[in-house]
């Protein structure tokens, strides 16, 4: 590998950090603008962040996976042995960034997703994706917490 290809590889790297770092905050703060309590968990192995109800107590550990927009569209790697894995979480949110800047969300029962490496989308937004059920404009997850 040439100096300026290690170069490119250092920066895709760093961005891909910079992605996910970024998809972790952005979660942790419309959670919170949902009305939940929001922690980071304290232990591995949890989920990257632990959402909870105010009105009912129930906690949910969630696992933030962020994706920017390929030549292919988006694909969010899942499961990768002693690097990451959705198993140790209640809830997947998959947030896929749009060229122009904007995130679609889905929120996806970890239990689906347990035995799959990656999962991609073409278009973000497709009403006929088998996950477009799981797609919401609003990160209320237990229905109605900010009541």
């Amino acid at each position: 590998m040439r100096p300026h290809e290690q170069r490119i590889v250092r920066c895709y790297v760093a961005m891909n950090l910079m992605v996910g770092d970024f998809g972790e905050a952005y979660a942790h703060r419309q959670f919170v603008q949902a009305g939940y309590e929001v922690a980071y968990p304290t232990e591995q192995k949890q989920g990257d962040l632990r959402i909870k109800n105010p009105n009912t107590g129930e906690v949910l550990r969630v696992e933030i996976k962020t994706s920017q927009k390929g030549v292919r569209g988006w694909c969010v790697c899942l499961n990768k042995a002693g690097k990451t894995s959705v198993a140790h979480a209640d809830m997947v949110v998959l947030q896929l960034i749009t060229r122009a800047g904007f995130v679609v969300s889905y929120f996806i029962p970890s239990e689906l997703l347990i035995n799959k490496k990656s999962i991609s989308f073409r278009t973000a937004d497709s009403p006929n994706s088998k996950w477009a059920q799981y797609r919401k404009p609003n990160y209320d997850v237990f229905g109605g917490a900010s009541a």
